[in-house]
C-alpha cells in the first residue's frame, strides 16, 4: 500500500488499519495532513506515494468481479 510506503519513508509510525482506510476517498493530500499534521509533510508524502504507485502500485490493482461485464451492459444502453 502506497500510504504505508510513504509514511515509512518519512519514518512516521504506521497508523491502525481503520485510520488507513479513511484515506480511501478523500483527497490524498488532505488524508496525509490529517496523519502527518502539516501541509509540507503531506506534500512530501504525496510525492512518495506517487513514486511507488507509478512504478509498482498501479500494476497491483485488479478490477472488482463483474465490473467489466457491468460496464459493457451500460455501454449497450448509451445512445
Amino acid at each position: 500500500m502506497e500510504v504505508k510506503y510513504a509514511l515509512s519513508k518519512l519514518e512516521h509510525r504506521i497508523p491502525a488499519m481503520d485510520v488507513l482506510e479513511k484515506c480511501i476517498g478523500p483527497p490524498l493530500h488532505d488524508s496525509f495532513v490529517d496523519i502527518l499534521g502539516s501541509p509540507e509533510a503531506a506534500d512530501r508524502a504525496v510525492g512518495l506515494y506517487r513514486e511507488r504507485f507509478g512504478s509498482i502500485g498501479m500494476y497491483e490493482n485488479r478490477l472488482y468481479a463483474g465490473v467489466k461485464e457491468s460496464l459493457g451492459r451500460l455501454c449497450d444502453h448509451v445512445e
